[in-house]
């Protein structure tokens, strides 16, 4: 799998559809002022966001479909140093 989201062509929307049905899905918040203009980059680019469109906010977040997918992002943003994340499990009802 590409770790680039234009990179990963049809497979992907393809398990995103699929996920849900498999797996609950999360969601990563990080709380940007928490962190240094730096660290907020550094999120930004582990969670593949926009580095520009993240500096204006106090808060980002991201929805996984797949909970692998996000306690992999999560692992890279706890060893990175990012301060202020929030993982929540999404229990809506399929």
């Amino acid at each position: 799998m590409a770790k680039e989201p234009a990179d990963r062509g049809e497979l992907w929307q393809i398990h995103d559809a699929l996920a849900p049905l498999a797996y609950r899905p999360w969601s990563i918040n990080v709380d940007l002022e928490k962190n240094s203009p730096e660290l907020a980059e550094v999120a930004a680019a582990i969670l593949d966001l926009d580095p520009e469109s993240v500096s204006a906010k106090e808060s980002v977040g991201v929805h996984f479909p797949d909970p692998h997918e996000a306690l992999q992002e999560l692992a890279q943003l706890v060893a990175a140093g990012v301060r202020g994340i929030q993982l929540e499990r999404q229990d809506k009802d399929l």
